[in-house]
């Protein structure tokens, strides 16, 4: 059985490595339906970058994709994330949402691949929807199936990367 870590503070740009040994393989990923747990590789505080405002980037592990110009290739597998609680997820970002909201600014939900983990994924927006977060994701739209016009009226801004334009965009 997977027991539960800790989001831990840090760069997302520290190596993190087989921190979920017993995780799934990301194809295999049989998500609960109420997403009360999920694999997070890293969040970073303070970026201008991935939305409006000053904004926390929660970066959530598990990507179907290998794209050879990735710019979070770390973030592919869930064994290499931490598997939490969404309440812990939470709690974490409640103790950021005074200074985000008068900064105008919230939560972007990055990865790997949101969509991999869109039960869990939901859970956070809706949390931070509450707050009175502006929310965002980026995605690959590769799992755009998933998406539902339920599950977008969660999130305000929805960041979409382009890949490739041919059949194989993972393919050099």
């Amino acid at each position: 059985m997977l027991q539960l870590g800790e989001v831990a503070a840090g760069s997302r740009h520290d190596l993190r490595v087989g921190l979920s040994p017993d995780a799934p393989d990301e194809a295999d990923l049989r998500e609960d339906a109420a997403g009360a747990s999920g694999y997070v590789h890293s969040y970073e505080t303070s970026s201008r970058y991935d939305g409006p405002g000053l904004r926390v980037v929660l970066f959530l592990s598990g990507c179907l994709l290998r794209c050879t110009y990735c710019h979070n290739p770390d973030t592919w597998h869930l064994k290499d994330g931490t598997y939490v609680a969404v309440e812990q997820v939470i709690k974490r970002l409640g103790s950021f949402a005074p200074a985000l909201r008068s900064l105008d600014g919230g939560l972007t939900i990055s990865g790997g691949e949101p969509m991999v983990q869109l039960a869990f994924t939901r859970r956070i927006l809706a949390a931070a929807k509450e707050m009175g977060l502006h929310t965002a994701i980026e995605t690959s739209g590769f799992l755009g199936d998933r998406v539902t016009t339920g599950s977008c009226q969660r999130s305000i801004l929805c960041f979409s990367t382009s890949r490739a334009v041919t059949p194989r965009p993972t393919a050099r």
